[in-house]
C-alpha cells in the first residue's frame, strides 16, 4: 500500500451575477503566531514520534482555540485541543505520529479559533523498522580452573546503550557444563542506558577443557558470548565430586525387648557429602530426623528424633580403612516418660569401593556377624515403667543375642 496525496483545487469564477458576500472582519488585535511546517525527519513505522508545536500569542487580545484536526488519522493530539492563550503567552501542544506504512508524508494540521482558522503542515518520511536497543556485553568469560563436579558463577553487566527498550527473549548454551545461574534471567527486559547483572554457572562434570557459546536472542538481533572452562581431577580420590554417602547395615539383632522378644535393628544412612581432600583423610557426616504426634488440640503429645554419627578414612586407592558409626534414637511422650537408646558399630577391616558409573560401591556379605561388625552396645535409658536404665554392650561372637541371625550386609555407596 503507497501513500497518496489528493490536492483539490476550487476555482472560483468570475463574472457571476450575483452579488459577493461582505467579508467578516473583527476590531479584535489577534497576533497567533505557529509554524507554518514541522519537518518531522525520518520516522521508522510502527513507533511513535512525539512533537511539540509552541502557539504563541503575540497580540494583546486572549486567543481562544476550539479545536485541532488532522488530515491523517495517524496524527492526534495527545494533550487538550481546546486552549485558551493570554496576550503574550504561549502553550505547548503535544501530537504523537504513529506511522503504519512507509513512505513521504504530508499532513495538514488545521487549528481552529474564534475569530480565524490557520494551519500548519506536517512532513516527514517513514522508513523500515530498525531497533535503536543496543546490547553492549563482553565477547568471552574464561571462568578458569575449578574442580570437576563442582561449580563457579561468574557475574557479567548487560548494558542497553541504544535508545529502545532492548528485550532479550532467550540464551541458549552450548555447552551443558554451562548455564545461567538463576533460570529467571532468560528473559529480559532493559531500558534505554539501564543495566542488568546475569550470573552465568560454569558447572563441568568431568575433568577436561570446556568450551561454548552463550547465544543471547533479543527482539531483532542475536549476540554471542564465547564461554571457557578447565576442570581439573576433584581430589587423589574421586576424579568428579561425590554430593551423597550411602551406608546400610542389616542381619544385625539387637536386644531383647521389655517383654522379653527381641527386635530387629537395621541400620541406613544417606547425607550429602564433602570429600574434597587430596591426601588419605578422616572425613566426619552428620545426620539427624526428628518428629511426632499432636493431639487435637494441636499439643504435643509424643515426639522421636535421630541422630546418626559417621567417621571414616578413605585411602588414595578407594579403600576404606575404618568405619565408625553411631546412631542415637529417643522417644518422648506427654506425662515425662522417655527412651533413649544408641548404638555403636565399628567396622575395622577394609572395604574396597568399586567405581560403577557414577557411583563407588563397596558391599560386604558375610554369614558371620563378627566379620562386619566389630561391637555393638545399646544404651536403653528412663524405661517407661521407670526401671533403672540398661546398658548393653556386645563383643564377638555375637550368637548369644536372642533371635541372632548369622548373616550380615554392609553396603556403602557414594554418589
Amino acid at each position: 500500500m503507497k501513500r497518496s496525496l489528493t490536492i483539490a483545487f476550487i476555482a472560483l469564477l468570475a463574472g457571476c451575477s450575483s452579488p459577493q458576500s461582505p467579508e467578516i472582519t473583527s476590531s479584535k488585535n489577534i497576533g497567533f503566531d505557529v509554524p507554518d511546517t514541522i519537518d518531522l525527519g525520518e520516522v521508522r513505522v510502527g513507533t511513535l514520534k512525539d512533537t511539540t508545536i509552541l502557539f504563541r500569542n503575540i497580540g494583546s487580545d486572549t486567543i481562544l482555540i476550539l479545536s485541532q484536526r488532522f488530515s491523517d488519522s495517524e496524527f492526534k493530539v495527545i494533550n487538550s485541543t481546546q486552549l485558551l492563550i493570554d496576550p503574550r503567552d504561549s502553550e505547548r501542544v503535544q501530537f504523537q505520529f504513529l506511522p503504519r506504512i512507509m513512505g513521504p508524508v504530508v499532513c495538514w494540521d488545521t487549528i481552529q479559533t474564534l475569530y480565524r482558522t490557520y494551519v500548519v503542515v506536517l512532513r516527514g518520511t517513514v522508513i523500515p523498522f530498525t531497533s535503536l536497543a543496543n546490547l553492549s556485553v563482553i565477547d568471552t568469560i574464561n571462568f578458569g580452573v575449578i574442580k570437576a563436579g563442582t561449580t563457579k558463577d561468574t557475574s557479567i553487566l548487560f548494558k542497553n546503550t541504544g535508545s529502545d527498550t532492548l528485550q532479550i527473549m532467550s540464551q541458549q548454551f552450548s555447552n551443558s557444563a554451562f548455564k545461567l545461574s538463576k533460570a529467571s534471567q532468560n528473559l529480559l527486559t532493559i531500558p534505554p542506558g539501564a543495566s542488568q547483572s546475569v550470573s552465568i554457572q560454569f558447572s563441568p562434570s568431568d575433568t577436561s577443557q570446556a568450551t561454548g557459546f552463550d547465544t543471547i536472542h533479543t527482539a531483532y538481533k542475536t549476540y554471542i558470548i564465547e564461554l571457557q572452562g578447565n576442570a581439573i581431577p576433584f581430589s587423589s580420590i574421586f576424579k568428579s565430586a561425590p554430593s551423597v554417602i550411602s551406608i546400610s547395615l542389616s542381619g544385625v539383632i539387637g536386644t531383647p525387648g521389655r517383654d522379653g522378644s527381641p527386635y530387629t535393628f537395621l541400620f541406613s544412612y544417606e547425607e550429602p557429602v564433602d570429600l574434597s581432600h587430596d591426601v588419605d583423610s578422616s572425613y566426619s557426616f552428620y545426620g539427624s530426623t526428628g518428629g511426632g504426634d499432636v493431639d487435637s488440640r494441636g499439643e504435643q503429645v509424643d515426639g522421636w528424633s535421630t541422630t546418626t554419627y559417621i567417621v571414616t578414612t578413605i585411602d588414595a586407592n578407594l579403600i576404606i580403612r575404618n568405619l565408625s558409626v553411631q546412631f542415637e534414637y529417643s522417644y518422648s511422650r506427654r506425662g515425662g516418660f522417655d527412651d533413649f537408646s544408641a548404638s555403636k558399630f565399628l567396622k575395622l577391616h577394609d572395604i574396597a569401593l568399586t567405581k560403577n558409573g557414577n557411583l563407588y560401591v563397596g558391599t560386604i556379605s558375610s554369614p558371620s556377624l563378627s566379620e562386619v561388625v566389630d561391637s555393638i552396645s545399646v544404651v536403653d535409658n528412663c524405661p517407661q515403667d521407670g526401671t533403672a536404665p540398661g546398658y548393653y554392650d556386645f563383643s564377638p561372637p555375637f550368637n548369644s543375642l536372642v533371635g541372632y541371625t548369622d548373616s550380615a550386609k554392609l553396603s556403602i555407596i557414594i554418589k
